[in-house]
C-alpha cells in the first residue's frame, strides 16, 4: 500500500499542477483514484496487473481512464460502455492547424494555437498569455521520451489525445517509429525487444489479389 507521505505528495502535485493535469484525465493513479463497480461503493484502484514488466525504464502500472466506465459495472448500461467516445474535437483541430501553420512557416500562429490547447488543460483563459505557454518549438516539455522532451508539437498531441487512437498516425506521419521503439525498448507481456523496420513497420503489404487487378499499383517497400 502507498505510504502516507507519498500519497500527500501525489495529492499536492495534482492540486499545484506540477505535472501535466491531463495525466489524471487519461489514467487512474494507483491508491489515489477510486472507481465503483456498483454505482455506490467506491474503492481505490491498485497497480494494473502485468504493466511495467520488461519496459526500460520501468514504468508504474496506471490503468486507462479514457472511455472506461468507472462509476458502475459495464452491464449496468445494457452491456454497452457508457463512456463518451470522442470522434473529433476542437483540441485536435487546433493542434492540426498549429502543425499546418508551422509547416507553412507561420510559427507565431502555430505557437498560439498550440498554447490555446495547453492553456485550457491548465485552466487558463485560452486566448490570453499564460505562465505555461511555449515560446518556441524546442521548449522543454513534461516528457522524458527524447522524441517529445523538446518538441512541444509532438508532446501536445501525445498528451492531449492520449488513448484516442491518434498516436500511431502521428508516429507514421512524422516517421519517428524507430526512435519510439528504441525508447520503449521491449514489448509486453513477454518482455521481448521491439523489432522495427523502416521499410516494413509503417505499412502492411498490399494483397497480391489487388496488385494483380491494377498494373499501376506498386507494392509497399520491404514486401
Amino acid at each position: 500500500m502507498i505510504d502516507p507521505e507519498t500519497k500527500q505528495k501525489s495529492l499536492e502535485m495534482r492540486a499545484n499542477k506540477t505535472v501535466d493535469p491531463r495525466l489524471y484525465v487519461c489514467a487512474l493513479q494507483p491508491w489515489i483514484d477510486s472507481v465503483s463497480r456498483d454505482g455506490s461503493q467506491y474503492r481505490p484502484v491498485v497497480k494494473c496487473s502485468g504493466i511495467g514488466a520488461g519496459i526500460k525504464p520501468l514504468f508504474q502500472g496506471w490503468s486507462l481512464k479514457k472511455f472506461v466506465t468507472t462509476d458502475n459495472n459495464i452491464f449496468a448500461y445494457s452491456a454497452a460502455d457508457g463512456a463518451n467516445y470522442y470522434l473529433l474535437r476542437l483540441a485536435d483541430v487546433y493542434l492540426l492547424y498549429a502543425e499546418a501553420c508551422k509547416n507553412s512557416g507561420d510559427e507565431n500562429q502555430a505557437l498560439e494555437y498550440l498554447n490555446k490547447v495547453k492553456r485550457r488543460a491548465y485552466d487558463y483563459p485560452i486566448n490570453d498569455p499564460s505562465p505555461v505557454d511555449y515560446h518556441s518549438f524546442s521548449d522543454q516539455t513534461s516528457a522524458t521520451d527524447e522524441n517529445l522532451a523538446t518538441n512541444p508539437l509532438y508532446y501536445e498531441r501525445w498528451a492531449e489525445l492520449f488513448a484516442e487512437g491518434q498516436w500511431w498516425f502521428d508516429v507514421g506521419r512524422w516517421r519517428i517509429g524507430a526512435a519510439e521503439a528504441e525508447f520503449y525498448g521491449n514489448t509486453l507481456p513477454t518482455g521481448g525487444k521491439i523489432e522495427w523496420s523502416e521499410q516494413r513497420s509503417y505499412a502492411w503489404p498490399i494483397p497480391t489479389s489487388e496488385l494483380s487487378t491494377n498494373a499501376k499499383m506498386v507494392q509497399n517497400p520491404g514486401y
